[in-house]
C-alpha cells in the first residue's frame, strides 16, 4: 500500500506517518509540504490514497483535488480531505464537488482514519478494475468490428470480382460459406456467444457457447426472434427494441445494448449484446443480422457494489442526525439489493431492539423487537457470566458465539442462509441458538443474513437482510456488508459522541443555572435563619416564665413549633445550595418519610393519589436526614412529572436481603447482604 500525505505543517505529516506506520506496517507513506510537490509525487508514485489538507500557501487543497481528478492517469486515486475547518457545510459541499471521496475534520480519530483509508483502497481497486474492464471491452469491440468490416469488405470484393469474371454461382456460395465459418470460429474463440438471425423468417441461431452462458440446451431455446424477446427483462425490452429499430433503419452503424436475459434457472444475467445487419436486399431491407452475447454479470455486480458503497459512505459523512443517517442507509440497501425487508438493531441497555427497519410487518416486530428472555421472577435472564441471554439467531450473532467452521457463519461472525427452512431440522441438542423463535422462517423469508455492527471491538448492533426468494445471498455479498458495517460502526460512534457531547453541554448549562439558583437560595436562607433564631430564642425565653396562662403558653409553643419547621426548611435550602454541613447520624427512615407527608402532598397534583407503605420493625440507617429528605423530594417530583394525567404514587420502606438468587436479576450492582429499602414508584 502506498499513501501520499500533502500538508504544509511538518508536525501534521509526522503524526500521520506514525499513525499509518502503526496500523499498516507494510505501507509506504509519502509526504509533501506543498501542492506542487504533492502533484509531482502523485504523478510519479501512483499512490493508493491521498490525504490532503485544504489551507496551504501555494495551491489550496481544492485546486489540487481538481487537478488530480482532471488528470486521466491520477483520477482513480481516492482523495480524503483532512482539515481543521469545521462546521461549514459549504466546505463539505465544495470538497465533494472537487471530486473528493471523503472529508475528515482535525483532530482526526484514529479508527475513523483507518476505516476511511481501507475503504479508499477498495474504491481505487474497484476503479482500476472498472477502467481495465472498459478498456478490454472496447478493445474486443474494436477487434470484432474490424474483423466484421474486413470480412464484409472481403466478401463484397470477392462478389465484385466473381461478377466481373463471370464465374458461376457455386464459387460465390463456397466463398460466402468459408467467410461465415471464419467469422463463427473467431467469435466462438473469444468465449462469447454468437447469434445469427434470418430477418425475413425470424429464425434465430445461437452458438453452443451462447447456450452454455444462459444454461439452455439447443432444444430449449426460442427459435424465432419474436420468442427470443421473452428472454429479455421487461424493463430492458423497450430500449432494446428501440436500439434495434434505429440500427435496422440505418441510423446507427452497430446495434449495441446492455440488457438482462433470463437463464434456464430463472436467474437474470447481464449481457453486452452487439451486432450488425450484414446483408440487405436491393431495396435496403435487412436479410441477415449477426452478433455476439458477452456475459458482463460480474462487472455489473462490481459496479453496483461500488455505487452502493459510495452512496452509503456519502450518507455516513453527511452532517445529519443518527436516526436520519440510519434510515438513509436502510433505504439505500433495500433499494439496491431488492430485498423484502432490511433492519438495523442497536444496543439499548441490555436489549438490541430495531432502531429502524423497512419491510417487516407489525406482527413480526411485535414478537421480534426484543431479544431478552425473562426469568421466573420476571427479571432479565442472565448467563453464568452475568450477561443477558439473547434469544434466537440474532442473539447468537450479537453475543459473538458463532462458529466459523460452520457454513452458516463467516469468519467475521455473520450468519447467512439461502434456504432457511433447513434450520427447523437441527436437533434441539445441537442448536447453538438460545430459544430459537424461527419467526423469519415462518414469515416466509427463505434467504436472510445477520451481519454484526462493531465499534471499538464491541458488537453494538446488527444489520438484518431478509428476502423471500431463495438463493438471494452469496458469501461475497455478506462479506461486502461486513466491510460496510465497519464504516457504519465508526460513523455510529461519532454520532453517539456528538450526541453525548450535546447532552453534557446541556447538563453543564443546567448545572450552572442550578448553581446560580442555589447561591441565591443559600443567601436568602442564611439571612432568614438568623431571623428565625431570634424568634425561636425569644419564644423559648417566654416559655420559661412561670406565670403564663395555659392559652398564652399554647400560643407560644405553636410559635416555637412553626419556627422550628421553618428552620428545617432553611436547612433544606442551605443543603440545596451546598452551604449546610452534612450531619450523618442514626435515623429512622419511617420517621423521615412520615414527617414529610404534609410537604409531599403539597408537591403532588390533585389528580395523583399518594400512598405510604412503611415497613414493620424497619432497620435504622446511618445518613444525613436532610439529604435523605432531598432525595425523597427529587424522586417524588420525578414521579409526579411522569404522570401528567394522574395516577398513583407509592412510597414504600422495607427490610430486604440480597443473595445470589435474586442479585443477578434485580440487584446486579449490589453486594449480597441485609439492606433497608426506600422505593418511590408511579403508575
Amino acid at each position: 500500500m502506498k499513501i501520499l500525505a500533502i500538508d504544509d505543517n511538518q508536525d501534521n505529516l509526522i503524526s500521520l506517518k506514525a499513525l499509518i506506520k502503526d496500523t499498516f506496517p507494510d505501507a509506504q507513506t509519502l509526504t509533501a509540504l506543498n501542492g506542487g510537490q504533492g502533484l509531482e509525487l502523485a504523478a510519479g508514485e501512483d499512490p493508493d490514497v491521498i490525504l490532503l489538507d485544504i489551507v496551504m500557501p501555494d495551491i489550496d487543497g481544492f485546486e489540487i483535488c481538481k487537478k488530480l481528478k482532471s488528470d486521466k492517469k491520477l483520477s482513480d486515486i481516492p482523495v480524503i480531505f483532512i482539515t481543521s475547518l469545521k462546521g461549514d457545510r459549504d466546505i463539505h459541499v465544495r470538497a465533494l464537488e472537487c471530486g473528493a471521496e471523503a472529508f475528515l475534520s482535525k483532530p482526526v480519530e484514529e479508527i475513523e482514519l483507518i476505516a476511511q483509508i481501507r475503504a479508499m483502497v477498495k474504491i481505487k481497486t474497484a476503479n482500476i478494475q472498472k477502467r481495465d474492464e472498459k478498456k478490454r471491452l472496447a478493445a474486443l469491440v474494436e477487434d470484432q468490428t474490424r474483423e466484421l468490416k474486413e470480412i464484409h469488405t472481403a466478401t463484397l470484393n470477392l462478389l465484385e470480382d466473381l461478377r466481373k469474371e463471370n464465374e458461376d454461382k457455386k464459387v460465390i456460395e463456397d466463398a460466402l460459406r468459408e467467410n461465415e465459418s471464419r467469422l463463427r470460429f473467431a467469435l466462438e474463440g473469444s468465449n462469447d456467444g454468437l447469434w445469427d438471425v434470418q430477418m425475413q423468417t425470424g429464425h434465430v441461431y445461437l452458438s453452443p457457447r451462447g447456450c452454455e452462458i444462459l444454461g439452455y440446451g439447443t432444444a430449449g431455446l426460442p427459435d424465432t426472434i419474436w420468442k427470443w424477446n421473452q428472454l429479455v427483462h421487461p424493463d430492458d425490452l423497450p430500449v432494446t427494441n428501440k436500439r434495434l429499430e434505429e440500427h435496422i433503419a440505418g441510423h446507427s452503424p452497430f446495434f449495441e445494448i446492455e440488457q438482462r436475459l433470463v437463464t434456464s434457472t430463472g436467474e437474470w444475467k447481464w449481457m453486452l449484446t452487439r451486432g450488425k445487419v450484414v446483408t440487405r436486399d436491393a431495396n435496403g431491407k435487412p436479410i441477415r443480422m449477426t452478433g455476439t452475447h458477452t456475459d458482463i454479470t460480474e462487472r455489473k455486480l462490481v459496479e453496483r457494489r461500488l455505487f452502493l458503497s459510495t452512496e452509503i459512505l456519502g450518507i455516513l459523512n453527511e452532517p445529519i442526525s443518527l436516526p436520519d443517517m440510519i434510515r438513509g442507509v436502510i433505504s439505500v440497501i433495500k433499494r439496491e439489493t431488492g430485498f423484502d425487508a432490511v433492519g438495523i438493531r442497536l444496543k439499548t441497555g441490555d436489549d438490541f431492539p430495531y432502531f429502524a427497519q423497512d419491510g417487516f410487518s407489525n406482527d413480526f416486530l411485535l414478537t421480534e423487537n426484543t431479544l431478552l428472555e425473562n426469568d421466573m421472577a420476571g427479571g432479565i435472564c442472565k448467563d453464568k457470566d452475568g450477561k443477558p441471554c439473547l434469544q434466537c439467531t440474532c442473539g447468537l450473532v450479537i453475543s459473538g458465539k458463532t462458529d466459523p467452521a460452520s457454513p452458516l457463519f463467516t469468519p467475521g461472525g455473520s450468519f447467512w442462509t439461502n434456504n432457511s427452512p433447513v434450520l427447523l431440522n437441527i436437533p434441539a441438542n445441537q442448536d447453538p441458538r438460545f430459544h430459537p423463535r424461527n419467526k423469519c422462517i415462518h414469515g416466509g423469508y427463505a434467504s436472510f443474513a445477520l451481519v454484526p455492527i462493531r465499534a471499538n471491538q464491541e458488537i453494538v448492533g446488527l444489520l438484518q437482510l431478509n428476502n423471500r426468494k431463495k438463493d438471494s445471498l452469496t458469501l461475497d455479498m455478506v462479506r461486502f456488508f461486513e466491510g460496510v458495517n465497519a464504516s457504519f460502526g465508526v460513523a455510529l460512534m461519532q454520532k453517539l459522541a456528538e450526541k453525548e457531547k450535546a447532552e453534557l453541554e446541556l447538563q453543564l448549562r443546567e448545572s450552572q443555572k442550578m448553581d446560580a439558583v442555589g447561591q441565591l437560595a443559600g443567601g436568602i436562607s442564611h439571612d432568614f435563619n438568623n431571623l428565625l433564631s431570634i424568634v425561636n430564642g425569644y419564644a423559648q425565653i417566654l416559655l420559661r416564665e412561670p406565670d403564663l396562662s395555659a392559652t398564652v403558653r399554647f400560643n407560644i409553643e405553636e410559635i416555637l413549633k412553626s419556627g422550628e419547621r421553618a428552620a428545617m426548611l432553611t436547612r433544606q435550602l442551605l443543603t440545596f445550595s451546598r452551604r449546610q454541613p452534612i450531619e450523618v447520624r442514626i435515623i429512622d427512615l419511617n420517621a423521615v418519610v412520615s414527617n414529610m407527608n404534609t410537604m409531599l402532598r403539597r408537591v403532588v397534583k390533585e389528580n395523583i393519589n399518594m400512598t405510604m407503605v412503611t415497613g414493620y420493625d424497619l432497620w435504622q440507617i446511618k445518613a444525613d436526614p436532610v439529604q435523605i429528605e432531598q432525595i425523597i423530594m427529587n424522586l417524588v417530583i420525578n414521579a409526579r412529572d411522569a404522570m401528567p394525567d394522574g395516577g398513583t404514587l407509592t412510597l414504600e420502606t422495607a427490610n430486604i436481603e440480597i443473595n445470589e438468587a435474586n442479585r443477578l436479576s434485580h440487584y446486579s450492582e449490589i453486594k449480597p447482604g441485609f439492606y433497608t429499602m426506600l422505593s418511590v414508584s408511579d403508575t
